[in-house]
């Protein structure tokens, strides 16, 4: 399997996704650990959430995407949200095996051994804290990472090795960066700004131009839209806003009903494991 990310919208050749088919009903769930408590505080439909899972990825085939399965397993019942197991930097993929919620131990291995990825040059483990792929958006030659709940300092101290790094402080009560930005074509910038320290703002600033997103539509995870070119992005139904605001920035923008992924607290983004952008 070829690798190769260096940005977060160059055409996207290929993506690894899983369906949700173990993810549990609503009213059979007992969740018990407090990381999931933290965020997750609305109700879902199960049979909704594949159905508009579907829709995404019918979508994504429209535009010439191949989509690599990961294989559903009962014992990993999240692992549709496949952005968090790792992320992909050039042709490396990085992961931390050890993640902070413990129903999700297990799904790097899995997905590696799905795609003959077990044992591979390609593949480097964090072996030191936490890291997890939302709150990795790669720029070409920078890496920007989230520090917060789920990703740490001494993780972020070992990519280093590897490439430039630029750490956004979160706080412990955002999941992850791509919650409140996301990098789109152009140079533009999808952004709650509220959730950053100034520093950090007049970095981006000097950087991006902001397309902003108010505090509503943050908690609708507004900015966890995905890219799937450099013309086209694809936007939750709900974010009316936000698409008139992309398309006037000149972008094709694809609408998806996605309320259910979004319940769980993970949107687009969260769903998609970018392995190959052209």
């Amino acid at each position: 399997m070829h690798l190769n990310v260096s940005n977060e919208y160059a055409e996207l050749a290929q993506v690894c996704v899983c369906r949700g088919d173990y993810i549990p009903e609503v009213h059979e769930y007992k969740a018990v650990h407090p990381e999931f408590k933290k965020y997750v505080h609305k109700t879902w439909d199960k049979k909704l959430f594949l159905e508009q899972q579907q829709e995404f990825f019918t979508v994504l085939r429209q535009y010439d995407v191949e989509l690599c399965f990961a294989t559903p397993r009962p014992e990993l019942p999240w692992l549709a949200y496949t952005r968090d197991f790792g992320f992909v930097i050039k042709d490396k993929l990085f992961y931390c095996a050890k993640r902070n919620l413990p129903e999700r131990n297990g799904e790097i291995e899995s997905v590696l051994q799905d795609f003959g990825l077990v044992s591979s040059d390609q593949v480097v483990e964090i072996t030191d804290g936490t890291i997890e792929g939302g709150d990795v958006l790669v720029d070409d030659d920078i890496a920007y990472v989230g520090l917060g709940s789920r990703s740490s300092t001494v993780a972020v101290n070992q990519l280093r090795a590897y490439t430039e790094v630029k750490t956004l402080a979160l706080g412990d009560n955002i999941m992850h960066l791509d919650t409140r930005m996301t990098i789109l074509p152009k140079r533009k910038l999808l952004i709650y700004t509220p959730s950053f320290e100034d520093k950090d703002l007049k970095f981006l600033n000097d950087r991006f131009d902001f397309i902003e997103v108010n505090e509503e539509e943050c908690n609708s995870l507004a900015t966890n839209v995905f890219v799937i070119n450099p013309q086209t992005i694809v936007v939750d139904a709900a974010h009316v806003r936000v698409q008139e605001e992309l398309a006037k920035a000149g972008f094709t923008v694809e609408v998806v009903d996605y309320s259910e992924p979004i319940a769980i607290s993970g949107s687009f983004r969260c769903t998609t494991f970018p392995m190959k952008r052209n």
